[in-house]
């Protein structure tokens, strides 16, 4: 089983090309199910998702006067299918360009590899950027890189990015995410869990296109 976890408020011009990339990027022999935590969409997103609901697709909400994103990530992980070994994390505007299953399964072989962290290629207003920001930690340039990533952790700077990561589900369901910080839940958990000895890869054969949107903290410093 294959699981992705996809948060969602207001995303009703991305969420429809998000999931119809992942159904693409996998054959009917594959078992897909996808998980949207929707914290109160006032859009069409959700009338969007359920444009989808042949697929195996599960809606769950979480109340914006409850919501943290450590809170809709865990939400998402524990209707995740106990016969699933990793899940996605993906966010609702991004594209799946590519992702090697076989390759993912390989990382994962190693139950201390505590996730993935996949390519992420920035597109703001249709214009592909240089590294700048966030995007600095993704390299862009090279095919086929695998980094094991431990260094930093005695200053917490360690980088993960729940936008596009692949999570253990067997290291998650002993460490769950921060349900109380507002942000960079991402980062707290892998610098948690590498002072436990675990690790995780930076593997850029496993692509998606991160769409620029006005919500997302990820574009702030740009305009």
């Amino acid at each position: 089983m294959i699981s992705f976890i996809i948060r969602t408020k207001n995303e009703e011009y991305w969420v429809g090309h998000c999931i119809q990339s992942i159904i693409e990027n996998f054959s009917n022999e594959e078992k897909l199910e996808i998980k949207v935590i929707d914290n109160e969409s006032k859009d069409d997103t959700l009338q969007i998702v359920k444009m989808f609901r042949e697929y195996n697709i599960e809606v769950l909400t979480i109340p914006k006067t409850e919501y943290t994103p450590g809170k809709a990530l865990n939400l998402g992980l524990r209707s995740v299918s106990s016969s699933s070994d990793f899940a996605c994390l993906i966010s609702a505007h991004c594209v799946v360009d590519k992702i090697d299953l076989d390759l993912l399964r390989s990382h994962f072989i190693d139950n201390n590899c505590f996730g993935v962290l996949g390519r992420q290629k920035p597109v703001y207003k249709g214009k592909i950027l240089k590294s700048k920001y966030v995007w600095e930690n993704f390299v862009q340039n090279e095919s086929n890189v695998i980094k094991n990533l431990r260094e930093n952790i005695e200053g917490n700077s360690a980088f993960f990015h729940n936008a596009f990561s692949f999570i253990n589900m067997n290291v998650w369901r002993q460490h769950k995410f921060d349900e109380n910080v507002t942000g960079k839940e991402d980062r707290l958990w892998a610098n948690h869990l590498l002072k436990k000895n675990y690790y995780f890869l930076y593997d850029s054969s496993q692509v998606c296109v991160h769409h620029w949107t006005s919500n997302c903290a990820t574009w702030s410093g740009l305009e």
